[in-house]
């Protein structure tokens, strides 16, 4: 049986990317290279790891660096309730296995610090 070719797009949008291919659509937030205090893009791919799904092979961002993010996100956004709702999912659903002293070391280069505290101060980790 052989499948049917299947069809892409990759549409930009404010702030990233949106692929849509065999009826899902992935968002990709794309941060410009160079902004201060960002983390370079080497870092962050150095960082990443691969996933086999459905047998495609995916590179995956590493839960820290999805924080620091969607933190990021929600400045520029002025406090994005949905990025900070996916922040506080993260954190909990993560917690025992993020590292802790990364997005230590970024949120104060990211001026996000006030509100990765209030994500921890209303997480239930467990």
């Amino acid at each position: 049986m052989t499948r049917p070719p299947m069809r892409s797009l990759l549409l930009p949008v404010v702030g990233g990317l949106v692929l849509l291919a065999a009826g899902l659509a992935v968002g990709v937030p794309v941060l410009p290279e160079g902004q201060a205090g960002t983390p370079p893009s080497s870092e962050r791919f150095a960082r990443r790891y691969a996933e086999d799904i459905a047998g495609v092979r995916l590179f995956m961002s590493r839960p820290e660096d999805t924080i620091l993010s969607k933190l990021r996100w929600a400045e520029m956004c002025g406090g994005s309730e949905k990025q900070l709702h996916d922040v506080l999912r993260i954190y909990e659903v993560q917690h025992d296995r993020l590292n802790i002293q990364h997005i230590e070391t970024w949120v104060d280069r990211l001026d996000v610090r006030a509100l990765w505290e209030r994500v921890k101060s209303d997480a239930s980790p467990g």
